[in-house]
Parts: structure tokens; C-alpha cells; sequence
């Protein structure tokens, strides 16, 4: 090979990288706008839905809320084991190599995981009600509140599960469409038992509100990966 025809060659590859480049560089301007405003709509829907919980609760009933979702994110960052986190990583390894057998086989282990957290979480709120009530609140009253928050723990935990499974094999444009339809969500859900019943619906409306969230997050990513996990398998 002549040394014109190899400065040429050594030109092509060149150009090819940097078209790779232009293109990686595209895509992240793009999807960081994209996501830019994403976020900043769901920033106001959650301004809306704390400006309306503010109004039909009032002081105490928003820092009623706001003490019960501590509580909550404080018994789900506990048992969680770091998964969202952890789980990113082996999945979009394997996806980037372009294995979907050992895909599959992470998804599903990451929701058997999931479940199990989800179910240790629940375990904990229910054991801890008492503890947790006299720490926060100065007296035994809420153990009932607190327990029947228990189904919340395990939303949680399934929810953190299918994002980071949607995160890691780059679906963003799915990612995004769950922020909103999980603020929608959380707004059309809470308003209703904050309107009817005032405080006592707080409890109910973060159950059935994180409820919704764990559907809005498995519609979207059911269809990528059928839902399997194997509780017993070791």
C-alpha cells in the first residue's frame, strides 16, 4: 500500500469518528433539552399539588405529609440494598454488548430483587410503627397511620426497580413520559382524599397515589420486558 493511499485511509477513519462524535453529541443536546422539559413540567405539576394540599389541608396537614414521606423515604432507602443504583450498571453492560440473553436474565433477577426489598420494607415499617411514632411524633398515636403505610414500601421498591431497568437500557423517552404521568398521577390521586377528608386522608392518599405511580411505571416498561421474577430461586 503506497503512502498516499494510507494518509487517505488514516483520513476516512478520521471523518468516521468524528461523524460518531457529531452524532453522540447530537443525541445528548437533544435529550437534554428533551428532559429539560420534562423536568420543568413536572416541577409545576408538583407545584400545583402542593399549593392545593396546602390550601385543603393546611399547615399541619402538609407537615403531617411531609412527616410520613421522611418516614417512608427513610425505611425505603434502608432496605433497598442500593439497587437502583447497582442494577444500571449490569444491565447496561450487558445491553451494550448486545447480550439480550443476560438482559433478560438481569432484569429478571433485579425484580426479584425488587419484590424482596419491597416485602422487607414492609416488614420493617410494620415492626418499627411503634419506635417510629414515639421518635417523630412524641407519643404512640400514629402506629396505625404508619402501619397501613406498610403497602407503600413495597410500591416503592417495584417502582425504583423499573426505572433503573428503563435507565439502563437508554429508553429516555419513557423515562421522561413516567416523571409526567407520575406527577399527574400523584395530583389526580391526592387531591380527591385531601377535598373529602381532610387530614385523614393523607395516609390513603399516599398509598393509593404511590399505587398509581407503581402502575404508570409498569405500563411503560411491561412492554419491553414481560414481567418475570423467580422468588425462590437462590
Amino acid at each position: 500500500m503506497s503512502e498516499t493511499q494510507e494518509i487517505k485511509d488514516g483520513l476516512t477513519v478520521l471523518e468516521e469518528t468524528e461523524g460518531r462524535e457529531d452524532a453522540t453529541y447530537d443525541h445528548i443536546v437533544k435529550y437534554t433539552g428533551f428532559l429539560g422539559g420534562i423536568q420543568v413540567l413536572t416541577i409545576l405539576v408538583s407545584v400545583v399539588r402542593n399549593k392545593l394540599a396546602a390550601v385543603l389541608l393546611s399547615t399541619a396537614g402538609v407537615g403531617l405529609s411531609a412527616l410520613y414521606q421522611s418516614v417512608i423515604g427513610f425505611l425505603h432507602n434502608t432496605s433497598n440494598l442500593g439497587i437502583s443504583f447497582s442494577s444500571i450498571k449490569e444491565i447496561a453492560e450487558y445491553y451494550g454488548e448486545n447480550h439480550p440473553e443476560k438482559v433478560l436474565l438481569q432484569v429478571e433477577v433485579v425484580r426479584t430483587w425488587s419484590v424482596w426489598t419491597g416485602l422487607a420494607g414492609m416488614l420493617l415499617c410494620l415492626l418499627f410503627s411503634p419506635a417510629i411514632s414515639y421518635w417523630a411524633f412524641g407519643d404512640t398515636s400514629h402506629i396505625l397511620p404508619l402501619c397501613l403505610l406498610s403497602p407503600v414500601m413495597g410500591f416503592m421498591a417495584v417502582t425504583v426497580g423499573e426505572i433503573s431497568i428503563l435507565k439502563a437500557v437508554r429508553r429516555l423517552k419513557r423515562v421522561a413520559l413516567i416523571s409526567v404521568l407520575g406527577a399527574a398521577a400523584t395530583l389526580l390521586l391526592t387531591v380527591p382524599f385531601y377535598y373529602f377528608w381532610g387530614m385523614s386522608g393523607v395516609v390513603p392518599a399516599l398509598v393509593v397515589s404511590t399505587l398509581g405511580v407503581m402502575v404508570a411505571h409498569l405500563s411503560l416498561s411491561l412492554p419491553v420486558f414481560p414481567w418475570r421474577v423467580d422468588l425462590l430461586n437462590r
